[in-house]
This record gives C-alpha cells, structure tokens and sequence, in this order.
C-alpha cells in the first residue's frame, strides 16, 4: 500500500480512454494474475458500463465505483507482495480467481438494483403521470364551476335587479294608491256633508209634500163631487134629448157619433180616462189648484238578455250617461256579459283621469245602478276585483260602491229597464 501502482496515479479519463481502445478477449485468470493493470483495466471498463447503464442510479454507482478502487488498492498490494513473495502465487492464484467471481456476483446484484431501480421509477412516472392527469381535470372541473359560478352570479344580479325595479314599480303604485285613496276619502267626506245637507233638505220637501198630498185628497173629493154632478147633468141631458123631437136631436148627434158620445152633450168635457180622476169634470166646477207634475217612474219590468246586440246597445248607452257625471274619475263599462232585471252581470268597469291614465278597474259578478231624485248615481260592485296599479285585491266586504253627481232627468229619460231611480 505505500507503493501504489501505476492504474492508481492514473487519472480516471486516461484509464477510460484505454479501457475504449482496449478490445474485449476472453478471460484468463492466469494471464489476469500476471496483469494486475490489465485486470484493473478489465474492471473499470464494467465499472464504467454500469455506471452508464445505471446513470439514474449514481449513488449506488459511487460506492460500487468506491468498492472497486478499493478491490483495486488490494490487488496493487497483493502484486507488491506478489513480486515480493513469489512464494505466495498459488494463494494469489486463488484470490484472482475468487475475486472475478465476486465481481460478477457484485455486477449482478448492481444489474438486479438498477433494474428495480427502473421498475420503481417506471411506478413512479405511472403515479406521476396518473396524478398530473387527475391535476388536469381537477383544473378542468375548477373551471367550468368557475364559469357556472359567474353565470349564476350574472342571473341572481339580473334578478337582484329585476326585483328592485318591481319593488320600485311597486312603491309608486303604493304612492298612486294612497293618493287615489286620499282624494277619494275627501270626495267621500264631502259628499257625506253634502248628503246630510241634502237629507236636511228632503225632510224638508217631505213635509211640503205632505202637504200636498192632503190638499190632492181634498181636491180629489172636490172632483168626486163634481163628477157626480157631472153625471147626473148628463143622465138628465140625456133623457132630455132621448124625449125630445128629431129635429132637436139631429145637430146633438151627428152622423157616425157613438151612443155614448149622444149622452155627452156639447160643451160639456167627457168622462177622464182611468187614472185621470184629478182632473175636474165640468166647466161649472171650480177650478182646482194646480197639481204638481207626477214623476215619471222608470219601467219596472224585469228584463234579462245575453244578446250581444242588445247588450253593446244597453252599455253604449250606460257609457254615455256615465259621460255626464262628474266625480274622481271618469268611469266606462268595458265588457257586460248579460242583464238580469235591475242588475247588470259579469261588468268590468274602468276609471280615467282627465288625462286618460287609468285609475282603477273593477270586475264585479253584478253591477247596480241607482239615481237618486237628486241627481246622486251610485255604482255598487257585488262580489268581484279592485285592480288598482297593477294590483289585483277582492272587495272588503263583498262589494264595493262608487259615487258619481249627474243628472236625474237625464237618467229617467233614457228609457233603460236596469236603473233603480229613486
């Protein structure tokens, strides 16, 4: 070992540089005995194949390499003592040959590790792979969640949006309803005033028609009298012309004159028809005092009908004297759907401002129409919808009444048999 021989002073480059130039032959123990460079030639090239066979191994190679410059330090000084002893060949001769065996036994185990050094690294690059590819459809999923999350975002914004837009319409339909409902509270308050002060005033007219109609029943027995006059005078002219000659008879009935019109003699006013027994009979009578004008009195017989042509006539005519009437709104009967007696069936009723905006709108089962003496019109709704803003609500207490000013007059001449006129 203090003689180190030349294979060891070499530089690793010079000994791989012979051991490519150098051929492989068959081994020789002998001759490898009597080489000991040779020999240390012959390992290097397998040291240097395997370690280029096992690069991905090179820690192992280290210490194989390690190994063997070590194996190589013992053979430089087993040659030493070769030459030395010369007595000791057949014990060296048996070292050259075990160490070969050794080698290829170390060779094969170096084999056998790279080779399951590979098989490992091949799992490895399996499990790698597996898992870069599980990384890429977790990505994958990631961003298609990502893009559903921005497209759900996108439509709970829009119906974020949408609802506020609604909250807002609905805010000002509140605001339109509270004032429609204020002015209407008003218009109510002062029709109330308005109402006593008329009810005042029809105790009033009560009284004086009351009156009246004591001072009608004195006259109406007045008349009474007088047509019993009235009809003795004529049972005696009567019998008077009956006794009388032709001649007199001739110019009291004339030719074709019935035979009740020869017991009235002329200049006298015949008999009042039925129902006109407060006229006076007789130009001898006194004459009475003047007689309120009767009030003419809506038909009163029920009438029903789905005839469209007699329905589109009855609500053109409704929607024209609903032009007349003054109030909060302007009111027209869009749809009618029949008329049962005094009741108007399945009516949708809808109120303008002046401006045409609508107000409200109300659908109703039944629709009655009353007109007072006064001029007062009232719509009652029964059972049916008030849509006001958009807003759809059944009536409080099953109906539901509207107040309108119009005139009576023109209502008690219109000649329809579904109006209550008072």
């Amino acid at each position: 070992m203090t003689d180190p021989s030349p294979m060891a002073r070499s530089s690793p480059d010079t000994a791989s540089a012979e051991t490519s130039s150098f051929a492989p032959a068959p081994l020789d123990p002998v001759e490898l005995a009597g080489d000991p460079r040779r020999l240390a030639a012959v390992l290097a090239t397998v040291l240097d194949q395997q370690s280029r066979d096992a690069s991905a191994n090179r820690a192992q190679a280290r210490e194989l390499i390690r190994a063997v410059e070590g194996l190589a330090k013992s053979h430089e000084y087993l040659g030493t003592e070769l030459r030395e002893e010369r007595r000791r060949a057949r014990s060296l001769l048996v070292a050259l040959v075990l160490v070969p065996v050794v080698v290829l036994a170390a060779g094969a185990a170096v084999v056998w590790s790279v080779r399951s050094t590979d098989d490992r690294l091949e799992v490895l690059r399996s499990d790698v792979a597996r898992d870069r590819q599980a990384l890429q459809s977790d990505r994958e999923t990631e961003r298609i969640a990502s893009g559903r999350v921005a497209v759900v975002r996108t439509e709970l914004e829009a119906r974020i949006a949408a609802a506020a837009a609604d909250g807002a319409s609905v805010r000002v339909d509140l605001d339109t309803t509270r004032a429609a409902l204020a002015e209407e509270r008003r218009l109510r308050e002062e029709r109330e005033r308005s109402v006593s002060a008329k009810l005042a005033e029809s105790e009033r007219v009560s009284g004086e028609v009351r009156g009246l109609r004591s001072e009608v029943g004195a006259l109406r027995e007045v008349a009474g009298a007088e047509k019993a006059r009235a009809d003795e005078l004529a049972r005696l002219l009567a019998a008077a012309v009956t006794a009388a000659p032709p001649a007199f008879a001739g110019p009291l009935q004339p030719a074709g004159a019935s035979a009740a019109d020869a017991r009235v003699p002329r200049g006298l006013p015949a008999e009042p028809a039925a129902g006109g027994a407060d006229r006076p009979v007789s130009a001898s009578a006194p004459s009475a005092a003047p007689q309120p004008t009767p009030r003419a009195t809506p038909p009163t017989s029920a009438t029903a009908t789905r005839d469209p042509a007699d329905l589109d006539r009855i609500r053109t005519r409704i929607n024209g004297l609903l032009e007349g009437t003054t109030g909060a709104a302007r009111y027209e009967i869009e749809s009618l759907s029949g008329v049962s007696a005094l009741d108007l069936l399945g009516v949708r009723v809808t109120g303008r401002d002046e401006s045409g905006r609508t107000l409200r709108t109300v659908e109703a089962a039944r629709l009655e129409i009353s007109v007072a003496a006064d001029g007062a019109v009232r719509l009652r709704f029964v059972d049916g919808f008030l849509i006001v803003g958009g807003r759809k609500a059944p009536f409080f207490d099953g109906a539901y009444t509207l107040s309108l000013e119009g005139s009576a007059k023109v209502w008690r001449e219109s000649g329809l048999t579904c109006l209550r006129i008072q």
